[in-house]
């Protein structure tokens, strides 16, 4: 094969993997398989249910896909190269032999699996890019619930999950000015921006995610912003890190496509995107790569 010349840096691939109705027969599912390493092949073995076996299965080769593409600078074709990779202490999937600013991570939730990846070249050896999605909804909360009701439900719902924010979040979120809608969007984007960084740290929850503080960097309310199927926008945030001001970096939040007819934003698939370096991220608005689980297999 010849040669591929690389793709021009900094780089950043989002991309999301969409598993609905995804239930690959026996000889596939060896095929799948067979192309991850026998670790990560016996990990998903030990999954009880088969739907977080399959999500986890998606999740690692979407994995390689992105590192692949990275440093074979070849998306349509980025199978050349035979990726070792290997999980840190803190079980962060990674490249077995790093390569300086080359990072790529990836999350599941429901129908979905996104990654994203980063390739900086030398300009930043340790630039780190972590994602998240999460779903805009509370279990067993209605959109269509009273507004009593719905308030009830979500203060509960905010209280069960209070150690994860910080006091100054908490009381964001218990403004009179919020309704219920507004606080549950406000709650997971919040979440999904600690995830993200949290991820892309290598800590995991190890880290605490009350020790981070997510705000934005005017004062103003996350949930007035809006979330645009399909892409990710750059997102202007103050982030504190276990009570210091955290510089360098940046930020994206958007949601992936549904076919239901929501209300507002309730029961969006959130993702936010963060990269520890801020020159990484473009000023407009970042399209994500779409592809079907049974899609993966043929990337390889």
């Amino acid at each position: 094969m010849a040669a591929q010349a690389p793709l021009p840096l900094p780089l950043l691939l989002l991309h999301a993997v969409d598993c609905t109705g995804w239930e690959p027969s026996p000889h596939t599912w060896v095929a799948v398989t067979a192309a991850l390493d026998p670790i990560e092949a016996a990990r998903i073995a030990r999954f009880v249910f088969p739907r977080d076996a399959r999500a986890s299965a998606c999740g690692r080769l979407l994995l390689r896909l992105l590192l692949a593409t990275v440093l074979a600078g070849n998306e349509a074709d980025p199978c050349g190269l035979d990726l070792v990779l290997h999980r840190t202490e803190r079980g962060r999937p990674q490249l077995a032999d790093p390569a300086p600013g080359v990072d790529a991570n990836i999350s599941h939730h429901g129908r979905w699996v996104v990654g994203a990846a980063i390739g900086c070249g030398s300009d930043a050896p340790d630039a780190r890019v972590g994602i998240d999605v999460v779903t805009l909804a509370v279990r067993g909360l209605d959109c269509n619930a009273s507004e009593t009701d719905a308030l009830s439900a979500v203060e509960t719902y905010l209280t069960d999950f209070a150690s994860v924010l910080t006091p100054a979040e908490r009381a964001a979120l218990r403004s009179p000015k919020l309704g219920w809608r507004a606080r549950v969007k406000t709650f997971f984007i919040t979440w999904a921006v600690k995830e993200a960084i949290v991820k892309a740290l290598g800590d995991g929850l190890a880290y605490g995610l009350a020790n981070i503080d997510v705000a934005l960097a005017d004062g103003g309310v996350l949930a007035d912003m809006e979330l645009t199927r399909g892409v990710v926008e750059p997102l202007q945030l103050s982030i504190t890190l276990s009570g210091k001001v955290a510089d360098g970096w940046a930020f994206a939040v958007g949601a992936l496509p549904t076919d239901d007819e929501l209300v507002g934003d309730y029961g969006a698939s959130v993702v936010a995107l963060a990269v520890q370096s801020a020159d990484m991220l473009p000023p407009e608005p970042i399209p994500m790569v779409m592809h079907h689980a049974a899609d993966l297999l043929q990337s390889r």
